[in-house]
């Protein structure tokens, strides 16, 4: 304050230096003398811009949007004109991108901030502004916005088969700048692709899904199992949070690899189109059971009846729906089986069907004897024909009668078939100096046969030792009765003995079983392997000699097979076998027997000509025991020796925690699809857990599927745990223990001192 003096009177002046808005104010000056005083009155305005706004607070928020309030500043002693609401996303400390800001009207002490980023943290300021500029920013305020759902796709979706059932299918997580929150997993959702997707039309069909956790690290990815074999599958994939899952991505079609047909042709049908031909008309499997692509069907065929001219199944292959079976034999009945292959392999055959080729007319019989049974009645013999090609009707029996080389007469006989032992004609009334020859044909109801060659015969006083019977090979089966006819003509009586090879059978030898009939046909009893050979029926008497030999095979069941293991998957066993003696019968086919360790045996039956067969859909990394017995039209021989083998793959394996679990406040996440299975996948899981200070275990379930993410939810923040698993595969199973602490209410880990029950 300064005081000057003046002509009549006093200047007093006030100076107020770097004046503030608190320098406002009423100032009074008053002036006293002798007589009295006086004063006058100021009023001073400092204006400035506005305070800062104070106790700014968080009113509301979303995802997208938060809304703030405030207590207005002083305000400069000049009207606050709007207020400014400056806001930065952060990460960490730092700001993430330059500044951004709203403004309300200064009336005003509540503001929103919109279309902002969600989980997203902001540093907030707030400035009040007025006609002399805008005063200082409020103390900074971070506020967090919601998450909400993922609002971008997976990226890089690629499917491969590994398999006719599985399919791996990877992918890359959506931009981070999209996930909108803490990305959780994925949902991963596959479904059959029908006949329209193959043609290009979309469907709405509903998606099987399952839960993959978050990786975190490279290529996220699962093993989709248990797929239909040959299918077209459409993927989808779609992250998700804690607010819910993000949009589908677009379909990524796929198909599981090829597999053999797992049905055989249908509606098999089979007439004869020839004495030596078959027509087969067949349909495929059902498509849904092809598995793959048909490159044609292959026929098995044989005769059922034991045939010295096929010795092993034949086969033919063609790929359209009919086929003619050609070079058969004639009048035989043959069964027929029916597979599909695709480029994988075999199908399943078909059960047998039987057909029959059509008649022919026969063979001639296969041989023929005439023979002087007295001096005027002749007997004519034969066998039937070796292929008849049908049902024999009879035998017709001509008989010329030749005297000087010149034919005089000819007579035809017709005779039915009966018995082996009445194929022979007796034709009496022969006369001297005659020469008689005999041929014998056969009839089916297609015709007549060629003859037999001529056998002829001269009457004569003297009647010669003759066998009628005749010899030959003879195939008998083990353990059975066997004849060797040997039927005598001849005046005198002609003397009989029976030799097997050069030794003369002695019948009367205690324990032998052959025994000598009334007929003069050798009997043996029960035939053995060990008494195959040569048996000779010899006769004479005072003109002549005759012999007849018997070659006899005995067919015993086939000796026991040598089995090996030559190789083993999880799934499947490699056998290889040799066959020592067949028995003297062609083997029609070996039985696979077959068991699981404490399981019940099974039969296989396969192919006689198959020397290695492909033991398949076994269990995983379980033992087995096989071996195997070879058949043929005898019966069934010894078994090979029993081998104990086991499939590959083993007991499931034990996860680390930091594999298995993911873990917050009031859920555990248990990664039961990433379990693993040690090479044999798995069944089920058993879940059990007990708190912290809690000796007894709770079963959460104990059939829970290993395609899975199982969140065992309910939990309280900030405590211990303990969780038992036990986890099946085909092998057996395994158990284990985790303990583990859940994060506290705030998400963040806790120190053993702060969990609230710690052991």
């Amino acid at each position: 304050m300064k005081n000057s003096t003046v002509p009549g009177g006093l200047v007093s002046e006030l100076s107020v230096r770097n004046v503030r808005t608190d320098d406002s104010g009423v100032y009074t000056c008053i002036g006293r003398n002798h007589f009295g005083q006086d004063q006058t009155t100021l009023h001073l305005l400092v204006q400035d811009a506005p305070g800062k706004p104070f106790n700014v607070r968080l009113v509301d928020q979303s995802s997208r949007q938060v809304q703030l309030s405030w207590a207005p500043p002083q305000d400069g002693n000049s009207p606050i004109t709007r207020y400014i609401i400056r806001y930065a996303p952060l990460q960490g400390d730092s700001w993430l991108e330059g500044s951004l800001e709203t403004s309300v009207e200064g009336k005003e002490i509540v503001g929103v901030m919109s279309n902002l980023h969600p989980a997203t943290t902001y540093s907030v300021q707030i400035v009040a502004e007025n006609s002399l500029g805008v005063g200082e920013p409020s103390l900074e305020l971070r506020v967090t916005t919601d998450e909400e759902a993922p609002s971008a796709t997976a990226r890089n979706i690629k499917v491969e088969a590994t398999s006719s059932t599985q399919l791996i299918v990877t992918w890359d997580t959506p931009a981070s700048d999209h996930w909108n929150g803490v990305l959780l997993g994925h949902y991963v959702g596959h479904r059959e692709a029908g006949e329209l997707e193959k043609q290009g039309v979309s469907s709405q069909k509903k998606y099987n899904f399952t839960t993959v956790l978050l990786r975190g690290s490279g290529k996220e990815e699962i093993r989709l199992t248990r797929l239909s074999k040959f299918c077209k599958y459409a993927i989808v994939v779609q992250a998700y949070n804690k607010r819910g899952a993000g949009p589908l991505s677009p379909e990524v079609l796929a198909q599981t690899l090829e597999d053999v047909p797992e049905a055989s042709p249908r509606q098999i049908q089979c007439e004869p189109a020839s004495p030596e031909s078959l027509q087969v008309t067949w349909q495929p499997p059902p498509e849904t059971l092809v598995h793959g692509i048909i490159q044609g069907y292959r026929l098995y065929y044989e005769p059922t009846e034991d045939m010295q001219d096929v010795t092993q199944v034949q086969t033919k292959i063609t790929t359209a729906l009919t086929t003619k079976l050609h070079g058969l034999l004639k009048y035989t009945n043959y069964s027929i089986e029916i597979l599909a292959f695709t480029r994988v392999g075999d199908g399943a055959k078909s059960e047998r069907i039987y057909c029959r080729t059509k008649e022919d007319v026969p063979d001639p019989p296969a041989n023929i004897k005439a023979m002087l049974e007295s001096p005027d009645i002749a007997v004519v013999a034969w066998l039937p024909p070796t292929h008849p090609n049908g049902i024999i009707l009879k035998y017709g029996i001509y008989i010329r009668v030749m005297d000087g080389g010149h034919q005089i007469d000819i007579k035809n006989m017709q005779q039915p078939p009966s018995s082996l032992d009445h194929l022979r004609y007796t034709f009496p009334g022969l006369k001297k100096r005659h020469v008689y020859e005999f041929f014998v044909t056969a009839f089916t109801k297609v015709g007549e046969s060629q003859s037999t060659s001529v056998a002829s015969v001269t009457p004569s006083t003297k009647v010669n030792a003759g066998i009628l019977s005749f010899g030959g090979l003879k195939v008998v089966s083990w353990k059975s009765d066997v004849r060797l006819h040997c039927r005598v003509v001849g005046i005198p009586e002609p003397k009989q003995e029976w030799r097997s090879g050069d030794v003369r059978i002695n019948f009367q030898q205690p324990g032998s079983r052959m025994e000598l009939m009334g007929d003069g046909s050798l009997m043996l009893k029960s035939a053995q392997r060990s008494d195959q050979g040569e048996y000779t029926c010899l006769v004479s008497n005072e003109h002549s000699k005759d012999h007849i030999t018997f070659l006899l095979l005995v067919q015993v069941p086939p000796t026991a097979p040598l089995l090996l293991v030559t190789g083993n998957t999880a799934h499947s066993l490699q056998l290889q076998w040799k066959l020592g003696d067949d028995g003297g019968s062609p083997t029609r086919g070996f039985v696979i027997h077959l068991k699981a360790d404490n399981g019940e045996w099974e039969e296989l039956r396969v192919e006689g000509a198959l020397s290695t067969y492909a033991l398949s859909n076994l269990r995983c990394g379980t033992l087995y025991h096989v071996f195997l017995t070879a058949y043929n039209r005898v019966g069934s021989g010894s078994p090979s020796q029993t081998l104990p083998v086991r499939t590959r793959g083993s007991l499931p394996l034990i996860p680390t925690i930091s594999q298995l679990l993911v873990v917050n406040s009031t859920q555990v996440g248990i990664r039961l699809n990433s379990w693993p299975d040690g090479g044999c996948p798995m069944l089920y899981f058993v879940l059990e857990y007990a708190t912290g200070n809690v000796q007894d275990y709770t079963v959460v379930g104990n059939n829970i599927s290993p395609d899975k993410v199982y969140n065992l939810v309910g939990l309280s923040p900030a405590n211990e745990y303990r969780l038992r698993i036990t986890a099946h595969n085909s092998a057996g199973s395994t158990t284990t223990s985790y303990s583990f602490v859940t994060l506290n209410s705030l998400g963040v880990t806790v120190v053993p001192s702060q969990v609230v029950n710690f052991r």
